[in-house]
């Protein structure tokens, strides 16, 4: 636009509001610049203040939340221990139980020189027992840390040489049945024990995922 036109464009202004209705127009137009800075600087300020006040409230979350994770993972560890712990110390006599079961009224049966077959046997039936019943205390005491899956493999085990001591006490030794019943039974209890087996080492894969979920989250 030309100089002569923005002047003639001014004159107009002027002559139309007059001289001073034209600076009344611009101080009130410099009066709202003004307080449109002062507005936005004081929103500006109450914002920066929220967000600061927010993440001051994030970085306390997030603290409690760590520290929530950190007993989490404290308390999965010490119930993770205490269930291997159990694991170890039944299979430990679910083992003893099988070996003694084996050697209780196998086919092939000969006697120590100097025993007679009655002697040895009769030696050989305290070692099951006492087996037995230490593999009884052990899955009582370690009830509390065992899923109930491998508590009721540990049970049938149990309930599979309770069996075979039943059966051995009132089947007489000269009879068709008592070595064949033995082997049966000993088949039963090493089937279940295999179970056992697989179904421990499927529960301590799923604890050793877990277990390194929970050292990820925290991370």
């Amino acid at each position: 636009m030309a100089m002569n036109s923005i002047a003639e464009l001014m004159s107009e202004t002027i002559a139309a509001f007059g001289p001073k209705d034209v600076v009344l127009v611009a101080l009130a137009s410099w009066l709202g610049r003004v307080w449109a800075s002062r507005i936005a600087a004081g929103d500006r300020k109450k914002v920066e203040a929220d967000l600061a006040d927010m993440r001051a409230q994030h970085k306390q979350d997030a603290q409690r939340l760590r520290a929530e994770l950190d007993r989490t993972l404290i308390v999965h560890r010490t119930h993770l221990d205490l269930e291997l712990s159990a694991y170890r110390d039944t299979w430990s006599s679910i083992a003893q139980v099988r070996v003694a079961m084996a050697g209780l009224r196998p086919r092939a049966d000969i006697a120590p020189r100097g025993q007679t077959l009655d002697e040895c046997r009769a030696e050989r039936l305290p070692l099951l027992i006492h087996s037995h019943n230490e593999l009884t205390r052990c899955v009582e005491r370690n009830e509390p840390f065992l899923v109930e899956e491998i508590y009721s493999g540990l049970e049938e085990a149990l309930r599979l040489s309770q069996f075979e001591l039943a059966q051995v006490r009132t089947t007489a030794t000269d009879s068709p049945e008592y070595f064949a019943n033995g082997e049966r039974n000993y088949r039963a209890f090493d089937a279940q024990t295999r179970r056992l087996a697989a179904a421990i080492r499927e529960r301590l894969s799923h604890l050793a995922v877990a277990i390194s979920g929970s050292e990820m989250v925290v991370r």
